[in-house]
């Protein structure tokens, strides 16, 4: 019965929830001059940028640069979520665009490290998962400039 209560306050109907409506209409034109919209489109242009750089260095990686969004859920509630998508993306996905971190299968170090979730402190984890991930690249590479 309560949970019906609280449902009829949100229907368009009702003249508060027609009002309700309104309001919240009139105050999107609003959102981008809000500091988390900064931070939003911030966020969206490096993801973006991400994705172009993939698919030009390693096309193969794109669909795993673009599955990263889904880390991002909410940026007031998932801060989490997105030091994690920049530690991947400084960690693993720049450092292979570059050329510094021969990683040849990008996308699977992404979903390996994407699976990991976020339990725990991030920074010391990251870190850790990192160097896990970039030891047998970075020695192959080693090892092909020494030949």
């Amino acid at each position: 019965m309560a949970a019906q209560a609280g449902r009829d306050f949100f229907l368009d109907r009702k003249p508060l929830g027609i009002r309700r409506l309104k309001l919240e209409a009139g105050l999107r034109r609003w959102r981008q001059f809000s500091t988390r919209f900064e931070e939003e489109r911030c966020w969206v242009e490096r993801w973006l940028h991400m994705i172009a750089r993939s698919l030009a260095k390693q096309p193969s990686s794109a669909p795993a640069i673009v599955e990263t969004a889904t880390m991002i859920q909410g940026m007031a509630t998932s801060s989490q979520g997105l030091a994690d998508w920049h530690a991947i993306i400084d960690g693993l996905a720049k450092p292979t665009f570059d050329g510094a971190l021969p990683l040849s299968d990008l996308s699977g170090a992404i979903a390996q490290r994407a699976r990991r979730g976020h339990a725990g402190s991030a920074a010391s984890r990251a870190q850790a998962r990192h160097r896990q991930i970039r030891a047998p690249a970075l020695a192959t590479g080693a090892a092909r400039r020494a030949e």
